[in-house]
């Protein structure tokens, strides 16, 4: 549980950095590159980035101005409830909350030296919820306005399969009760608004679905058309016959171009020889069979052109990674039982695996997802499962708006791609439309309530550019012109 711990010294520089009652606000005199924008109604914005910059413009876009935020960090996310409350998250896991609309801004939370506290996304339930979340599998959830943050994040279990790669002071902490966290960055929350209804998505395609405002989340599947394949091998044999190598080709030209795919391979025994060899001495020799087996197949799959970086081989004998020379004979037959199978063989399957920036969802049951190299996933149940959408493009995809039939996505070197059928096909607008966009739109949001119409979108330099007619033109109202 995280208290809401305010350094004296940041406390007494908040003060002083306050807003006195009748002043106007500050001045934007730097374009600090800008990361985040939430969108409470067609007139207030905030707007948050680099440098601890937080503005806010309460006449749609016309004007904006500097709120306080008395830090230098970077802020990666924003999210207002309503005109007056909201948050904002950062680097060195800096949680800020205001309560005047983005005038002024108080710490609630500071991890500065923890090296998981990174946070990259905010959502505001309300007033009074929030959810978090970050590197190393951070989820922070707060239901008290912000006076404590409870600790969801993703933790490693011996079930877990990054197990096997902890190292020895890694499994100790373990053995201890304590905990050791999830190796993965996740980068945005989105909840929908009037319930408790979130998602979150992050790197290796981590896509989570929580029905209880982030106390609890389960995870979403990425189907795959490549489907899979099984290698056979001869029982008691370590080498693939012909087939058996044809099949391993067949499979690497399938997904061969497209870097996101990753291959799993995971070794299973024969019933006929777990009988035959399955115990003993020849209990062991099998295990280095099946690992044989699962290498040979491997080397097929690189000489067929899929980088070893996308192979991740599953069901490997745990003792192997913790370098343990004797696992013992209970070891072993555990191990076995759990990979038998009718017959010999080694599994390829793909993994969808994008690295995902941003979700979005038009209602319970229909979201989009975006992210690196042009990845767009939709779903129509939740979240449950989630289909990968072709679009054309390459650029990478930092942010998308999701409408009961429209939806719009924002990303790299300008990119700018539309929908009209709720996401399942995407277009791109003409170039005339899109002059004030350059460099790249690092977020995009826009007023609640039906479809998207009167939105903003964000950037390098501080750049803001203003839609009122859901995205099909864009007018970039900072840095002002000239």
């Amino acid at each position: 549980m995280l208290r809401r711990d305010v350094v004296l010294a940041l406390a007494l520089l908040a003060c002083r950095d306050a807003e006195p009652v009748g002043s106007p606000a500050p001045a934007i005199t730097r374009y600090d590159d800008l990361y985040s924008v939430s969108v409470i109604d067609a007139e207030h914005v905030v707007a948050v980035g680099d440098h601890g910059a937080a503005w806010r413009s309460e006449d749609g876009g016309q004007s904006w101005r500097r709120g306080r935020t008395a830090t230098d960090r970077p802020l990666y996310a924003v999210s207002m409830a309503d005109r007056a409350s909201g948050w904002a998250v950062g680097q060195q896991g800096v949680i800020l909350h205001t309560r005047d609309g983005g005038r002024s801004w108080t710490f609630e939370a500071d991890r500065d030296g923890d090296p998981r506290s990174h946070l990259f996304g905010v959502h505001a339930l309300d007033a009074r919820r929030a959810v978090a979340v970050g590197s190393w599998g951070a989820r922070l959830v707060t239901r008290d306005g912000g006076e404590t943050w409870t600790d969801h994040s993703l933790r490693v279990t011996p079930d877990h399969p990054q197990f096997v790669w902890l190292s020895a002071s890694e499994r100790e902490t373990l053995q201890r009760g304590g905990s050791v966290y999830e190796d993965v960055v996740l980068q945005d929350v989105s909840c929908l608004a009037g319930t408790d209804d979130c998602w979150l998505v992050g790197e290796f395609g981590s896509i989570f679905r929580s029905q209880d405002g982030g106390e609890s989340w389960t995870r979403g599947e990425i189907t795959s058309d490549a489907g899979s394949a099984s290698i056979g091998f001869p029982a008691g044999g370590s080498q693939p016959g012909d087939d058996g190598i044809a099949a391993v080709r067949a499979f690497a030209a399938r997904i061969a171009d497209d870097e996101r795919r990753v291959v799993r391979l995971e070794p299973f025994a024969g019933e006929h020889e777990i009988a035959a060899y399955g115990r003993g001495a020849g209990a062991a020799d099998l295990v280095e069979r099946l690992a044989a087996r699962t290498a040979e197949v491997q080397a097929a799959l690189e000489e067929a052109g899929v980088a070893s970086d996308r192979l991740r081989v599953s069901g490997v004998p745990p003792w192997d990674a913790a370098g343990t020379a004797d696992p013992g004979p209970a070891a072993i037959a555990r191990y076995l039982a759990q990979r038998r199978a009718r017959d010999a063989h080694v599994e390829l399957s793909v993994r969808e695996t994008p690295v995902l920036f941003a979700v979005d969802f038009a209602d319970a049951e229909t979201g989009l997802a975006v992210g690196l190299g042009g990845a767009l996933l939709r779903t129509g149940d939740g979240g449950r499962s989630w289909i990968p959408v072709a679009t054309g493009r390459r650029h990478a995809l930092f942010a998308v708006a999701a409408g009961m039939r429209r939806a719009i996505a924002v990303g790299e070197q300008g990119t700018v791609l539309h929908s009209s059928d709720r996401g399942a096909s995407w277009s791109v607008p003409d170039e005339r439309q899109l002059a004030p966009l350059s460099g790249f739109l690092r977020d995009l949001a826009f007023a609640p309530g039906g479809e998207p119409r009167t939105g903003f979108s964000v950037g390098p330099g501080g750049t803001v550019l203003r839609t009122r007619d859901g995205g099909e033109s864009w007018t970039q109202v900072l840095p002002p012109a000239g």
